[in-house]
């Protein structure tokens, strides 16, 4: 099950679990933002050091065709993803 976390730009190195989501909901979340795929290492900053953003955790075990295992980072702004996520989910529940 995909994980998103939060991380703010004031707590460097840190991010806060926002999410677990179905496979489906995190499908779904991808084809609404473009993130770019950042290794198997959880990332510490952003290009833009005080900028907030959106990491995304696909585990070894979920991969597919279109995705592979790691963390993808969303550079949207959190208020916007944050009200892309909800839909997501709402749309699945």
């Amino acid at each position: 099950m995909p994980n998103i976390y939060y991380c703010q730009s004031g707590k460097r190195g840190w991010g806060m679990l926002r999410a677990v989501l179905s496979l489906e909901e995190g499908k779904s979340l991808l084809k609404l933002h473009a993130p770019q795929y950042v290794g198997q290492e959880f990332p510490t900053s952003a290009p833009d050091p005080a900028a907030d953003f959106a990491i995304l955790r696909i585990f070894d075990e979920e991969p597919n065709q279109e995705w592979r295992a790691g963390f993808y980072r969303f550079d949207a702004d959190l208020t916007r993803f944050e009200a892309s996520l909800q839909t997501c989910t709402a749309k699945l529940s």
